[in-house]
């Protein structure tokens, strides 16, 4: 994984990533296949300053999709703003 060389400023952010599980379907899974529930809660609040984003990303490392499958889900996000 590449570094940033940067430090937060006035100017500047990191990134500040938090791993929040992972899932898996079998191969070959029917359509409409669940899978595991991801529920994650923190101990220490997630800031998110004014101006910068809030992101929640999916990445498929690895797969076998074929034309018949798709993923998707949703996301829900308890938090509350100042």
């Amino acid at each position: 994984m590449k570094t940033i060389a940067f430090v937060d400023a006035a100017a500047t952010r990191l990134p500040k990533r938090i791993g929040l599980g992972s899932q898996s379907f079998l191969v070959g899974a029917l359509a409409g296949a669940n899978s595991e529930r991801c529920d994650v809660n923190l101990d220490a609040p997630v800031v998110c300053e004014p101006g910068t984003y809030f992101h929640i990303i999916l990445k498929v490392p690895y797969g076998t999709a074929t034309a018949t499958e798709l993923f998707r889900g949703s996301v829900g996000v308890n938090g509350y703003w100042e």
